[in-house]
């Protein structure tokens, strides 16, 4: 069981590296959003950000535990039912289990660390955090201008491999308003094109949505695409997000701000508990690997 780091004595091992990388591999394949391949990068880069969260939950259990926070088994074996209730059979747990390669003492185990670092953060909210219905509205008049439904972006975009077929796209872009037409004469050369229909800008990549905001409508830009060539866009049009009421929205306001409270204090925290950690690289082959 080779020792990949340790962190203020603490081991961390390459089965236990292993296991939690083959866990975050499981959560990736499972998400429809995200189309994940396995390559050498990005595994590697898999490996490096799965080390540094567990250094980091490290750091935040001895914390919470060196200022008192606990858990009862009780509490923690109400949140393993209430993850056992997800499965419609004994066998699809068990499978599942085996997915996330630890059976029911380990699961207990994390299960308990889990709640005891939820405790921790959640005494910190509740010592730091203080914001009613004044603060709420203070928030939202300092951040107004923000508070709208996203913009809605309609747009075709083609990407072209040569200076010759950027040059054909645009022109073909200027001469066809009718995406029918576009493509019938887009397929001549070999090329198609993307027609994205009222796409909230926050779906938008940054340098794209940049890009399509300072487009008229009707008008054309190209990109410089990442696999190489150019994108060429034309936007048809934007809708621009109406403005938001408070009473719409303060509920959903309230949690963003208690989202971004949490992720605040964990990163304050870490922060903290980095800066004074003893960390030892003591053999990160298997990063490489």
């Amino acid at each position: 069981m080779g020792v990949i780091a340790t962190i203020n004595g603490e081991q961390i091992t390459v089965e236990m590296l292993d296991k939690a990388v083959g866990r975050y591999i499981v959560q990736l394949e499972e998400d429809e959003e995200i189309d994940f391949k396995p390559t050498h990068d990005n595994l590697k880069f898999i490996k490096t950000e799965v080390l540094n969260f567990l250094m980091e939950r490290k750091l935040l259990l001895k914390r919470a535990e060196a200022e008192g926070v606990s858990v009862t088994e009780e509490a923690v074996n109400k949140r393993i039912n209430d993850l056992r209730n997800n499965y419609s059979s004994v066998r699809e747990w068990e499978d599942n289990l085996t997915a996330l390669k630890t059976d029911e003492p380990g699961l207990f185990s994390e299960v308990k660390n889990d709640l005891i670092i939820e405790n921790f953060l959640d005494k910190r909210l509740g010592e730091t955090m203080r914001f009613g219905e004044k603060e709420l509205r203070k928030y939202y008049m300092e951040n107004e201008d923000h508070m709208k439904e996203p913009d809605l972006f309609t747009f075709y975009d083609v990407h072209a491999g040569t200076a010759n077929e950027v040059k054909a796209v645009y022109t073909l872009m200027q001469k066809f308003t009718d995406i029918d037409l576009l493509n019938s004469e887009l397929e001549k050369i070999g090329l198609k094109s993307n027609h994205h229909r009222d796409v909230p800008g926050h779906q938008i990549s940054e340098e794209t949505l940049t890009m399509l905001n300072d487009l008229e409508p009707g008008k054309i830009a190209t990109v410089e695409a990442a696999e190489g060539g150019m994108t060429i866009f034309k936007l048809i049009r934007k809708i621009p997000g109406e403005r938001l009421e408070y009473d719409d929205i303060k509920e959903k306001l309230a949690e963003y701000l208690m989202h971004k409270a949490r992720k605040e204090n964990i990163e304050c925290v870490i922060t903290e508990e980095m800066e004074k950690a003893n960390i030892d690289y003591v053999d990160i082959t298997y990063l490489e690997g």
